[in-house]
């Protein structure tokens, strides 16, 4: 039997855009691994593209139920975009002694984008 876990993310593009506009790519940079960079420089740095890899690492480390692994964690982690609103999260490294992945949705309202990741571990 396996273990499962579920977290929700959401943020308003308002405050991700006043962190790029404070901090800038290269602050940036240091949360997103070099993938999620490259894909992210590919959409022309778009504010809520950040905004989405932001909810996905959140809820994906929500879903563990796994210590905080420092800003260094955030970079660890490699959120993929799928068809539609879909996404699937790996963890670089264990995540409580384990590896990890997930799979999860993306879902935007006004001014908000967010995220939903599922992970599965083995008992």
């Amino acid at each position: 039997m396996g273990r499962f876990g579920v977290g929700i993310d959401i943020l308003s593009l308002s405050k991700a855009s006043a962190f790029l506009k404070r901090h800038g790519r290269k602050r940036a940079g240091r949360i997103l691994s070099p993938r999620e960079y490259g894909f992210w420089k590919q959409k022309r740095f778009s504010p809520k593209v950040f905004a989405k890899f932001l909810c996905a690492n959140e809820a994906f480390f929500k879903a563990c139920a796994g210590p905080w692994l420092g800003i260094e964690g955030w970079s660890a982690l490699e959120v993929c975009f799928g068809k539609s609103d879909q996404c699937s999260v790996r963890s670089l490294k264990k995540v409580s002694g384990r590896p990890a992945g997930g799979s999860g949705v993306f879902f935007e309202e006004d001014d908000y984008v967010g995220a939903q990741v599922m992970t599965g571990f083995q008992a």
